[in-house]
């Protein structure tokens, strides 16, 4: 056996990082990368009674399946949270209502929590053209002032391409948000290239760097993983 690994040392080590590669792109693609984001805040929120609170954005990618916001709960709120996505802002088509119960929320009064969580809607993947604006809102009409939901945002234009919006009216600044979409893996991959390369001087803003730093760091790996099975063998084997 240990001969065998000596005599196939380069096959074996590309074959092993070719499948480690392999393995990274099917977790990336699975996990998912938003594409649409926007992430920063310094100010909050309080929704409750009739009040809605939404953001318009542009579709980067046909099959939009999953919109995350940074929405928490102040005190007890058990109340349904309502999340409704449409073509535009106003009479537009209706998308998807997704109902949530307010008390898997981040609880901001609480002394144990997580910091910044995003709390996720997931539907049906839309699947019109790119480019197109989309919208979306939440209320949570059963939610009191005394314990509201809160939603982060950021009270400058961060966003460019869509705006803030409070019951339907345009407002300052912009929700922090994430949108995710269904593509293929190598889809997937290579718009995190881009974000790689980007504002990066040469020769990080070339679009082959990363690619082949990755595959000679997964050899290098392969090699000390071929090496320690070896190691592993010898010292198994029988004197």
């Amino acid at each position: 056996m240990l001969r065998w690994f000596q005599s196939h040392n380069i096959l074996i080590d590309l074959a092993v990082a070719s499948t480690l590669a392999l393995t990274l792109l099917v977790a990336l693609h699975v996990t998912g990368l938003p594409q649409t984001s926007q992430t920063t805040f310094d100010s909050q929120f309080e929704l409750h009674s009739a009040q809605t609170v939404g953001q318009s954005f542009v579709r980067e990618a046909p099959g939009l399946y999953r919109l995350d916001v940074l929405v928490a709960r102040r005190g007890p709120t058990t109340y349904p949270l309502l999340f409704h996505l449409q073509e535009e802002q106003g009479p537009g088509d209706h998308v998807v209502t997704v109902e949530l119960d307010a008390s898997l929320l981040q609880d901001t009064s609480s002394l144990i929590r997580r910091p910044n969580s995003y709390q996720s809607f997931t539907f049906d993947p839309v699947q019109n053209s790119r480019g197109k604006r989309l919208y979306f809102y939440l209320e949570s009409p059963r939610s009191t002032p005394e314990y509201p939901l809160v939603l982060s945002f950021q009270s400058h234009d961060a966003y460019g391409e869509g705006t803030r919006y409070v019951d339907g009216v345009e407002d300052c600044g912009d929700l922090a948000f994430k949108a995710y979409y269904r593509d293929t893996p190598l889809a997937t991959a290579a718009m995190l290239l881009r974000r790689l390369t980007e504002g990066k001087p040469t020769p990080l803003s070339l679009d082959a760097c990363y690619p082949i730093a990755a595959f000679a760091y997964l050899l290098i790996f392969a090699r000390l993983a071929r090496l320690l099975l070896a190691f592993w063998f010898t010292l198994s084997r029988p004197q």
